[in-house]
């Protein structure tokens, strides 16, 4: 069954508009329904906080949205009062718009203060600073073998992981081939009835050379 939602004139099916008393209808969507009261939240917001970023100053509304002064947005968004941002904004009107746990920034602004604290308009770190500080951070190289230093202090130590996975290429550490008595203890324990996962395990290769070892594939 269709009807006309009164707000955006549209034919829509029945499911689409909020059951009301009685087994009744909405006349409008759950669309309409929700534009209007994002429309209604974000002028209660520029008329309890200000219309323009605090930080930057930007103004065009579009650009705007409801911040927590005290980044703890993260935190409270894990409640499930807050877990919406209409509901962030219900629960700002309630308390009153205090301006020391809510304000106005644009999104960048806001995107900079939830990513590094603090926005660059007010640390003052210039483009050319922040690019050095990535460069400097990717300068600091080291191996990108885990477990390098265990087998650096201890001679027995045997690397775990499938040596042809990506991770292990060119890792000096990674068993790489078996013996000719542990290949005999392989197909040993396999006559015992270890399976494949297990045996890898042991010897810290992968499933697939334990099973081209028993297929007599490898040696």
């Amino acid at each position: 069954m269709e009807r006309k939602c009164s707000r955006c004139g549209k034919i829509k099916d029945e499911t689409l508009f909020q059951k009301s008393f009685g087994g009744a209808r909405k006349n409008y969507c759950y669309a309409c329904k929700g534009r209007y009261q994002v429309a209604k939240a974000r002028l209660e917001i520029y008329a309890a906080l200000g219309s323009k970023c605090s930080c930057c100053g930007e103004s065009h509304p579009q650009f705007l949205t409801l911040d927590h002064v005290k980044n703890d947005g993260g935190q409270r968004r894990k409640l499930p009062t807050e877990r919406t941002w209409l509901q962030t904004v219900g629960i700002a009107k309630k308390e009153g718009w205090l301006k020391d746990r809510y304000q106005v920034l644009c999104y960048n602004c806001n995107s900079a203060k939830g990513h590094w604290g603090e926005c660059p308009h007010k640390s003052s770190e210039t483009r050319k600073q922040y690019l050095n500080e990535l460069r400097k951070i990717i300068s600091i190289k080291g191996t990108k073998f885990r477990n390098f230093q265990e087998k650096t202090n201890d001679p027995n130590f045997k690397e775990q992981r499938p040596w042809k996975s990506g991770e292990m290429l060119g890792n000096d550490y990674a068993v790489q081939k078996l013996s000719g008595e542990q290949v005999s203890e392989v197909r040993k324990l396999r006559e015992e009835g270890w399976i494949h996962r297990d045996i890898a395990r042991k010897f810290g290769v992968s499933r697939s050379l334990i099973g081209m070892i028993l297929q007599g594939k490898r040696r």
